[in-house]
């Protein structure tokens, strides 16, 4: 919505831009992709190529890991410095959608990799996104379960508290 300005009758003017091919939506497209893509690769020194990896497991690299990542992470951004305005221009013509930026920019125009690498990467991402889709649940039952016990908590403390308070009160009375 480019509409900031008030026209002389009191509404909005200016021009609406659909999202989907707005300039915003293909930046952030564009600054997201090569992180979202280093969470989940790393480097197997054994075998000498990038793969996935879960999560976790990304926690407990060691140094030279650490190293490979990071040089992963500076070919993605140089790579996608390259292709930036065509991958954009694509991207507003409708020839790729938010699904597809994976084989513009890996096969159609760099030629990076081959059409099954990019297969086993959109299906090792499907497995990450159920597994993350799963770790959110997990997530929102541990939360719900510890304010349930602290909800029990604070009723424990209430309740002592007025038993202490009525303690009290009945050796007052006494005196």
């Amino acid at each position: 919505d480019l509409r900031h300005r008030l026209g002389a009758d009191g509404k909005p003017y200016g021009k609406m831009v659909d999202f989907k091919l707005s300039e915003l939506r293909i930046i952030r497209l564009l600054e997201h992709m090569c992180s979202s893509l280093s969470q989940h690769h790393d480097f197997n020194t054994t075998s000498g190529y990038w793969e996935f990896i879960y999560k976790p497991y990304a926690m407990h690299r060691t140094l030279e890991r650490k190293t490979h990542q990071q040089k992963f992470d500076n070919f993605c951004a140089s790579l996608l410095e390259e292709v930036e305005d065509d991958l954009a221009d694509a991207l507003i013509e409708g020839e790729v959608d938010s699904q597809g930026i994976m084989d513009y920019l890996c096969i159609d125009n760099t030629l990076h990799c081959t059409p099954k690498q990019v297969e086993e990467v959109t299906k090792h991402k499907a497995e990450l996104d159920e597994i993350d889709r799963i770790d959110k649940i997990n997530v929102e039952k541990q939360k719900e379960e510890y304010k349930k016990e602290e909800e029990q908590r604070k009723r424990e403390e209430g309740e002592k508290e007025k038993l202490q308070s009525s303690t009290s009160e009945d050796g007052n009375d006494e005196l």
